[in-house]
């Protein structure tokens, strides 16, 4: 169920200092803290370009650090063409 995922993969979500959460992809993890909310949700996840570790902290729908600074994510289908297969997209 979104924004989690029922088994382990490289979205790795802390909570209170557990880490028995997944998240589906890093476009979804933000929506952990909806559900936790006045809770720092803690995403750990390798850069898919080059294996180097993403960590995030994110608190009540706000960044609170990001590493490395400037993160940005890339989808490889253009926005205009999100409706043809959301899906895949």
């Amino acid at each position: 169920m979104a924004p989690f995922h029922n088994l382990p993969n490289q979205y790795r979500i802390t909570i209170d200092g557990q880490q028995k959460w997944f998240a589906q992809c890093a476009f979804e993890s933000p929506a952990v803290c909806w559900l936790f909310p006045g809770k720092t949700i803690h995403l750990e996840a390798p850069c898919l370009d080059c294996g180097e570790p993403i960590r995030v902290d994110f608190k009540d729908g706000e960044v609170l650090n990001a590493d490395p600074e400037g993160l940005i994510g890339h989808v490889s289908v253009p926005l205009r063409k999100w409706a043809e297969n959301v899906t895949f997209t």
